[in-house]
C-alpha cells in the first residue's frame, strides 16, 4: 500500500491518461448519478487507486483506475436506491386509508413461528437494516447461507399466511 500525498494526487488529477479513463466510466452513470457525487466518486476512486495499485503487478494503472471507478460508481447507484426505497415504504405507509378493511397480523407472532435461525436472520435483515454479508459475519457463516436462511424463513412466513 502506497502513502499518497497532495502532490502526486494533484498529478495525477492532472494526467489526462487518468481524466479521460475517469470521465469515460462515468458517462455511463450521469443519467442515474447526480454530477457531484460523479465527482466525489472520481476523487475517492483515483486516491483509493493510487493507494492500492501495485506496478509490479503487470497491470497498467489506467486499467486498475477503471475498475475502481465503476466499482465506486456502482456504490454510490446501490446508496441512492437504498435511500429511494426507504423513502417510498414511508409514503406507502403514509398512504394507508384508516377507513379501510385491513386484517392486522402481528409480525413477531409470526417470526415466533419461523425456526429460531430463520428468525435471527430475517430481523437482522429487515428490523436491522443490515446487509447480508453484515449479517453472516455478525453470525459466523457465509454471506450465501444468510441469503438462504433469509429466504427459507420468508418462506415459513408465506406458509402461516396462507394457511
Amino acid at each position: 500500500m502506497t502513502t499518497v500525498t497532495d502532490k502526486s494526487f494533484k498529478k495525477a488529477l492532472e494526467n489526462l491518461d487518468n481524466v479521460r479513463i475517469m470521465n469515460k466510466v462515468c458517462s455511463r452513470y450521469r443519467a442515474t448519478i447526480p454530477y457531484d457525487e460523479i465527482e466525489r466518486c472520481k476523487l475517492i476512486a483515483l486516491w483509493q487507486a493510487m493507494e492500492a495499485f501495485d506496478p509490479e503487478g503487470g497491470r497498467k494503472f489506467t486499467s486498475f483506475l477503471y475498475n475502481r471507478i465503476d466499482w465506486e460508481c456502482k456504490k454510490q447507484i446501490y446508496q441512492i436506491n437504498r435511500v429511494r426505497s426507504r423513502h417510498t415504504f414511508k409514503q406507502d405507509i403514509n398512504k394507508v386509508d384508516a377507513n379501510a378493511d385491513y386484517q392486522v397480523l402481528d409480525i413477531t407472532e409470526l417470526l415466533n413461528k419461523v425456526e429460531p435461525k430463520y428468525r435471527v436472520t430475517i430481523y437482522q435483515r429487515f428490523f436491522d437494516r443490515m446487509t447480508m454479508q453484515e449479517i453472516a459475519d455478525n453470525n459466523g457463516y457465509s454471506r450465501e447461507t444468510a441469503r438462504r436462511y433469509i429466504n427459507k424463513g420468508l418462506k415459513e412466513i408465506k406458509k402461516c399466511l396462507l394457511n
